[in-house]
């Protein structure tokens, strides 16, 4: 298996470390104080960043969550101030504050890092009842023309590259070199919660785009108009996910029939737990390990999500009974 980029060598936990230890030995001189305050505002901005994207038109186009919670503070849109503990609850928000402070009860470090960064997309107060909340400073985007969305997002496949090693952030950095990446759609499995090994990625305008598909047509890696709807990733991912809900079915029937006993299924799934924990430190250590810069061109093949689009429905026309779908709705919504 090739190997990964560079920049998925180091993660957040290790930059609160290095934060951790210049801080405790912090020499008296100016200079030496400078740098811990540095690292200091690359995780503050970190986190304003994550906001950004949660708040930003392209995710709050396709949140129906945010969009819903937005509607029942102010109905006009205009003034829809949140409570910031609602973000808290985002795992991905979850897991960066944990993993950049290094503590559990990240509430005030979250406030911190909002409060000293600004951004074009949200503001944040704290009300009479003191009450930290954070509201857009623009109303509700309008829901944007589909074929237009199409024409500035590509689709993705991962190419002799362990999907499970990839991330939403990693993508987003490999393709902002065509143009800004306005969202990423990684799906993943419902039976494991890995990667399906493909992505969405919609860039701001269709620039963007454009430029990814004319360095992929140059090396080669544009997958073929003309390929078999079976073979593409999405729909091999789909039937896979298909057979694991029928497993599933028929492991809930033999379980119904014969239970174990509470104490024994709380065993089995505590060493089921700690078993997935200890690949994950070994996963992050092979990426810590693996340091070797590779190009992108070679990590992923790609076409236009139009005709990922017309490939899809070509399959699901061939399939005995015909499903009933609406080809006009977002092609998110079929196989992933």
């Amino acid at each position: 298996m090739k190997k990964i980029l560079s920049f998925a060598s180091k993660n957040h936990s290790d930059m609160v470390k290095d934060t951790e230890e210049e801080v405790s030995n912090l020499p008296d001189e100016k200079e030496g104080r400078s740098e811990p305050r540095k690292r200091k505002k690359a995780m503050y901005k970190a986190v304003r960043d994550q906001m950004d994207f949660y708040l930003g038109d392209a995710n709050m186009s396709k949140s129906t969550f945010l969009t819903q919670k937005i509607l029942e503070s102010d109905s006009s849109q205009e003034a829809a101030w949140l409570d910031l503990n609602l973000f808290l609850t985002f795992n991905k928000l979850a897991s960066m504050l944990r993993e950049l402070f290094g503590r559990t009860d990240t509430t005030d470090d979250l406030w911190k890092a909002l409060k000293s960064m600004t951004s074009e997309i949200f503001e944040v107060r704290e009300n009479g009842e003191s009450v930290r909340q954070i509201r857009r400073i623009k109303p509700l985007p309008e829901q944007p023309n589909i074929e237009s969305v199409e024409a500035r997002t590509i689709y993705v496949e991962l190419n002799y590259v362990d999907p499970s090693t990839i991330t939403n952030d990693m993508i987003r950095h490999v393709f902002s070199k065509y143009g800004n990446v306005s969202y990423v759609s990684m799906p993943k499995f419902k039976h494991n919660g890995l990667p399906k090994g493909f992505a969405f990625i919609e860039f701001s305008d269709e620039d963007g785009a454009k430029n990814s598909m004319i360095a992929f047509v140059k090396a080669k890696r544009k997958i073929p108009s003309a390929l078999d709807p079976s073979e593409l990733q999405s729909i091999k991912s789909y039937n896979i996910e298909q057979e694991e809900l029928e497993k599933s079915e028929t492991k809930s029937k033999k379980q119904s029939v014969s239970q174990p006993s509470p104490a024994k299924k709380c065993k089995v799934e505590e060493e089921e737990e700690a078993t997935e924990t200890q690949k994950k430190k070994r996963k992050r250590k092979h990426n810590e390990d693996d340091s070797e810069q590779q190009d992108p061109l070679t990590m992923f093949q790609m076409m236009p999500k139009a005709e990922w689009k017309r490939l899809r429905n070509k399959y699901l026309e061939l399939q005995v009974p015909i499903l009933f779908f609406d080809s006009n709705k977002s092609a998110d919504k079929f196989l992933i």
